[in-house]
């Protein structure tokens, strides 16, 4: 059975992308917007993982997973930003809000290593 991820970014295209480079291995879901991440990860227990993107209107990535920490604690956490600088991210990391960081643009080898590891503690 494939291993859930719900993909956020409020940039359609970027969800898309991470869709077509997932979806052979992982069920992969969508959000474009924080709050409907949320009611995702509230109404579909089969989330196991999500990757948000830090830099959103309304809420953050880091504030949205800090959300789902306290909604889910179990689901597996990680950032996108396009900071070259994530020493912004350093104490969400550091309190566990954010497990996982991942640089835009990705490389694939790199996302598909962070998300076999995190199948791992989820599964």
């Amino acid at each position: 059975m494939k291993t859930t991820v719900l993909c956020l970014d409020d940039e359609p295209i970027v969800t898309r992308s991470l869709s077509f480079l997932l979806e052979k291995d992982y069920n992969v879901v969508t959000a474009n917007s924080p709050e409907d991440a949320i009611e995702q990860i509230k109404s579909n227990s089969d989330i196991k993982i999500v990757i948000s993107d830090y830099l959103m209107p309304n809420m953050n990535g880091c504030d949205l997973l800090a959300k789902v920490k306290d909604i889910k604690p179990e689901i597996y956490r990680i950032i996108l930003t396009g900071y070259a600088d994530n020493s912004h991210l350093a104490f969400n990391f550091e309190a566990g809000v954010v497990k996982e960081i991942i640089s835009k643009p990705w490389e694939p080898d790199e996302l598909i290593e962070k998300l076999k590891k995190a199948e791992l503690e989820v599964n």
